[in-house]
């Protein structure tokens, strides 16, 4: 790390290269940029002695300025041993023209001495602005009746601030237009049990880039329930069944059952039981008894069985 001495203090620049012939150069030289984006340089005032006492002045002459005072003047009135407190930034003015540009930062000690070395820095020309890039990590996630996309910004913006994204469930034919920030958006009215490609893409001053796709399926109603089966009771008739194979892409919230061919319908205790007792029957009478499963889309279709009741004869 370059150190340049004066008197009891000592002045350690990071951030900068030194050439040949003396000169601080940034490193690495930058490509143009503008007043959120300033790269900076650290200016460190170490107190080698250990008894030397300020003020220290430091004079900073061309296009640039110091953390400590936007005329490129600061003075430093207490200087630490162990160097805290004891930084200054040095930053290029916002916005110079494209070019090298030279500056001399000078520390001045109270006794007169002082150090001076020259700074460069060099403002590149800005690379043309492109498309966007692609949208990062997308995801579809299926609701009912909807899906909703979700994605994250791209790696590159292609040089152009992203200005909004675009969305389409078509394969493209049609494009929703998002102001941009905008990460979600949910698609409605959509055929239950139905597979859909989403497509996103970002938009900059250039156009858009290319779009991301995910795929999801909206839930639709389970499928009917398994293994149903109807025994014979007196005035009474037990139902069991098995979960569906199918739960429609959604939750099984519960079941329904039947004892008059779909007419009427009533849920188990709880709902989501597997079995049922239907009572107070007729005995001699045969009944047709259905079941059916349920999930937040709606009844899947049922399972029949018909039986009657009777005495049970020993």
């Amino acid at each position: 790390m370059p150190i340049i001495s004066i008197y009891d203090y000592g002045v350690v620049l990071r951030g900068f290269t030194r050439d040949s012939a003396g000169v601080y150069h940034f490193s690495p030289r930058l490509p143009g940029y503008s007043a959120n984006n300033i790269p900076e340089l650290n200016v460190y005032i170490y107190n080698f002695a250990g008894n030397a006492t300020g003020p220290l002045t430091v004079e900073i002459t061309g296009p640039f300025n110091s953390s400590a005072a936007s005329t490129g003047v600061s003075t430093i009135n207490s200087i630490a041993s162990d160097g805290s407190n004891n930084t200054l930034v040095v930053r290029p003015n916002a916005d110079l023209p494209e070019g090298v540009h030279t500056s001399t930062v000078r520390v001045r000690g109270g006794n007169g001495i002082n150090v001076s070395f020259p700074v460069r820095f060099v403002v590149m020309p800005d690379a043309p602005a492109t498309f966007p890039g692609i949208p990062l990590y997308v995801t579809a996630v299926p609701g009912i009746g909807s899906i909703t996309l979700s994605w994250e910004t791209p790696a590159s913006d292609g040089g152009a601030v992203i200005t909004e994204y675009q969305v389409s469930s078509d394969d493209g034919a049609r494009w929703v237009d998002l102001p941009y920030p905008a990460y979600t958006y949910t698609f409605t009215n959509l055929i239950d049990g139905t597979q859909y490609t989403f497509r996103v893409r970002a938009v900059n001053v250039i156009g858009y880039g290319l779009h991301a796709s995910a795929a999801a399926t909206t839930p639709t109603v389970p499928g009917a329930p398994q293994n149903f089966t109807a025994a014979t009771g007196n005035t009474r008739i037990p139902l069991t069944w098995a979960a569906p194979l199918d739960n429609g892409g959604s939750t099984i919230t519960g079941y329904e059952v039947s004892r008059d061919s779909g007419v009427n319908w009533i849920s188990p205790n709880p709902v989501t039981a597997t079995t049922h007792t239907f009572t107070d029957l007729t005995n001699g009478t045969p009944y047709t008894f259905w079941v059916r499963a349920v999930n937040a889309v709606g009844s899947g279709p049922e399972v029949t069985a018909t039986r009657t009741p009777a005495v049970s004869i020993l």
